[in-house]
């Protein structure tokens, strides 16, 4: 299995939150309270990243492969 199908799931994550960036689903643009300050959106993708590296250093399973396995 590759990285992009091991981490399919944080991956997909991170893109979830790129995409609102890219919509413009921020808070100081749409005034909409459930859309995400620009803050929230940087500090969520850092630390979302922080994790899927950490996980790919140490080979610890992704999250679908966790699941399975319970």
């Amino acid at each position: 299995m590759n990285l992009k199908q091991k981490y399919s799931n944080e991956i997909d994550n991170i893109k979830s939150l790129t995409e609102e960036l890219r919509q413009g689903k921020i808070y100081e643009i749409t005034r909409v309270r459930g859309d995400s300050s620009a803050y929230k959106l940087a500090n969520d993708i850092d630390n979302k990243l922080n994790d899927l590296i950490i996980k790919i250093n140490n080979n610890e399973d992704g999250n679908w492969e966790s699941f399975n396995k319970n």
